[in-house]
């Protein structure tokens, strides 16, 4: 072998030496890299206990890391989670290249529980052979809880999509009718051989008329009210008023319905409740479309009974009828804009599906609720709870009398 030349063996040296700093220097940074990390980062022995833990302990896992070494880790990984957890040290240590995996980790002295998000890999010696396994940890809960937000908020928006979709096509049903009785009678009325008709039977066709518009009116004014609730544009003008009086005006506007479905209609009011500051419209609303809902779903026979008490601060409005009642998986839908109990395009039932969640809309806005409770075949009850003084009172503003079914929006 040729010597090297006089000189090299100082050249070596001079070499080695900075080789050496070199290597001082880049276990240095390694170190305060780890040191200064966010993320817990801990080294695996073969049998899986921590053996090293950086100075995130305490941030990640609410502990020191002397905490965490040995089987400290461990011990506070869910029981239903360990498998999992353990399996991809094992996979890591067995050789492959990486692992990762979630499972749910015990913070600090708490009870609570975190999503912990893990990935590890082995380290491998001068032979190739798996020495230790590294692994670095992060608290996922809060992506985690996120992602079940998007994901409920996405789910809530297809289902909404789906209602409005049903709706719609059930909406079809409810415009085309009338429209199509309007248009059927007002062109009877105009063909010549309407003048050989008797007066009465005239008067009859120009009534279903009137009636076919008159429920062509409430559909489109039921639209119109509930976008406006949704879109936040309707507000309320306060007033002090009497309810009994303003029940007593309500029921005798549904007793004709009543009376033509064999349904009885029952009032339990006492007449010495305080006034309620409230908006007088808005509370009408409430009790006729209540009080034609449990008309509507009350077979021949049945009852509906109202009743209003005072109980605290608040006015406490109870519509109840001995109907079909709702199945339990339908009532959470209830009260929503578009869903309906029954979704089918064929129903017996006619009717918009926006009574409830117009009555919902308007209470809400008087910082009241409503609640329902039901059995199917026994009948339903709905709870509406106004407070006397709403918090978001408005001043009434003189107005005209409006007609209840002849607004324009």
């Amino acid at each position: 072998m040729k010597r090297l030349p006089t000189g090299s063996d100082a050249t070596l040296a001079k070499i080695r030496e900075r080789r050496s700093e070199g290597d001082g220097r880049s276990a240095g940074c390694f170190r305060a890299v780890v040191e200064g990390a966010a993320d817990l980062m801990t080294c695996h022995s073969p049998n899986g206990e921590v053996v090293y833990a950086s100075p995130a302990a305490a941030e990640v896992a609410g502990l020191d890391a002397e905490g965490l070494m040995g089987q400290g880790l461990v011990r506070r990984v869910h029981v239903a989670d360990l498998p999992a957890y353990l399996k991809s040290l094992s996979d890591a240590f067995n050789g492959a290249t990486a692992r990762a995996v979630e499972f749910r980790f015990r913070h600090g002295d708490e009870q609570r529980f975190v999503t912990m998000e893990m990935r590890c890999r082995p380290i491998r010696n001068a032979e190739g052979k798996t020495a230790a396994v590294v692994a670095v940890t992060r608290d996922v809960s809060d992506r985690r809880t996120l992602e079940r937000e998007l994901r409920a908020a996405r789910e809530a928006a297809e289902r909404a999509n789906i209602a409005k979709t049903h709706f719609l096509a059930h909406m079809s049903h409810e415009l085309r009718t009338p429209l199509n009785a309007i248009i059927g009678f007002a062109e009877m009325l105009q063909s010549d051989a309407m003048t050989l008709l008797q007066p009465e039977r005239r008067r009859e066709y120009a009534s279903l008329i009137h009636t076919s518009g008159q429920h062509l009116l409430d559909v489109v004014n039921g639209i119109l009210d509930m976008s406006k609730i949704e879109s936040g544009l309707r507000d309320i003008a306060v007033e002090p008023l009497a309810i009994a009086p303003l029940v007593d005006t309500c029921c005798d506007m549904v007793r004709g319905q009543a009376r033509e479905a064999g349904v009885g209609l029952l009032r339990e009011v006492p007449a010495d409740l305080p006034e309620l500051n409230a908006d007088r419209r808005a509370v009408k609303q409430i009790l006729i479309n209540l009080l034609s809902n449990g008309v509507k779903f009350t077979n021949p026979g049945g009852t509906v009974r109202v009743s209003a008490e005072a109980d605290g601060g608040a006015m406490r409005i109870v519509v109840r009828d001995t109907g079909i009642g709702i199945a339990a998986e339908d009532l959470p839908r209830l009260g929503t804009p578009f869903m309906q109990a029954d979704t089918g395009y064929e129903r017996r039932y006619e009717g918009t599906g926006l009574g409830l969640s117009m009555v919902k809309g308007l209470a809400a806005l008087h910082g009241g609720e409503m609640r329902i409770e039901s059995v199917l075949g026994s009948g339903t009850a709905v709870t509406v709870t106004l407070p006397l003084e709403p918090a978001a009172a408005q001043p009434v503003v003189p107005r005209g009398e409006m007609k209840e079914f002849k607004r324009a929006g």
